[in-house]
């Protein structure tokens, strides 16, 4: 079965069930949520994390470490 590819939206969906009780999270938690496994796959979650950062709509608490 072929793999869907992850979007922005869904790195986005995954980010706010991960920050829905208020806690922060990291790139491992949002891997772990989507599954992803292989590294082109956590370099396009870092990528799509990377750009919610730049545009606001995440606030980065640490190094890696987001709300």
């Amino acid at each position: 079965m072929k793999r869907e590819v992850i979007t922005a939206g869904i790195v986005r969906d995954a980010v706010k069930s991960l920050g829905s009780g208020g806690g922060s999270f990291g790139a491992p938690d949002i891997f772990l949520l989507l599954d992803a496994q292989t590294t082109p796959e956590k370099d396009i979650v870092r990528s799509r994390i990377g750009e919610m950062f730049r545009r606001g709509e995440l606030l980065r608490i640490a190094q890696g470490v987001y709300t």
